[in-house]
């Protein structure tokens, strides 16, 4: 025989920090996107690859692969 245990309340918690998660995440890749895309405008600008990272905080390597779009 099996039993479960199920809490109703503790399920709910539980489902509510998944979409804060998945809320989380989203918001992440938006601000990922809007800086790749604010690094691609100054890259285009011809402003050094070094502010560039200072200002949208996006690693050496994105940035490479960026301009190599460009």
């Amino acid at each position: 025989m099996v039993t479960l245990w199920y809490d109703e309340k503790e399920a709910r918690e539980y489902w509510r920090e998944e979409a804060r998660e998945e809320a989380r995440e989203e918001a992440r890749e938006k601000i990922t996107e809007v800086r790749k895309n604010t690094a691609l405008d100054m890259l285009r600008d011809k402003m050094d690859p070094e502010k560039v990272m200072k200002y949208t905080k996006l690693s050496p390597e994105c940035i490479a692969e960026l301009a190599k779009t460009l």
